[in-house]
């Protein structure tokens, strides 16, 4: 996979845009949703996130909050059944990401944000 200059965060972007005042004529918006939700839904970083969490607790047998503790109140049970005892990261490709630092449309730190996530 080669992902180039590409917004992996749309909430983030459409933040973004918003700043720019163009928001309301990108085709973002549309194209991903019209709310937050729909905005996370549509996000290769927040999917990455999950995928790597589930990888995670594949792998490790824990789940672990927001603060990198393990949580004890997750149901690792439940989420092997849910997806299966494989790893997820296994159906990953390589992935080569590609941004110009003086990208107007999208910053740069958007595909640098999806790199640190994917390590």
């Amino acid at each position: 996979f080669v992902g180039l200059s590409g917004p992996y965060d749309i909430s983030h972007h459409f933040d973004y845009e918003a700043g720019r005042g163009v928001e309301e004529i990108s085709p973002m918006k549309p194209a991903c949703g019209h709310s937050r939700e729909d905005f996370h839904v549509a996000s290769p970083a927040i999917l990455l996130t999950k995928l790597i969490a589930m990888n995670d607790i594949l792998e490790e047998g824990t789940v672990q909050n927001d603060d990198g503790k393990n949580d004890d109140n997750a149901d690792v049970d439940s989420l092997l059944q849910q997806y299966g005892s494989c790893c997820p990261s296994m159906f990953l490709p390589r992935i080569l990401m590609v941004h110009g630092m003086e990208d107007g449309t999208v910053p740069f730190t958007a595909t640098s944000e999806a790199a640190r996530i994917l390590r």
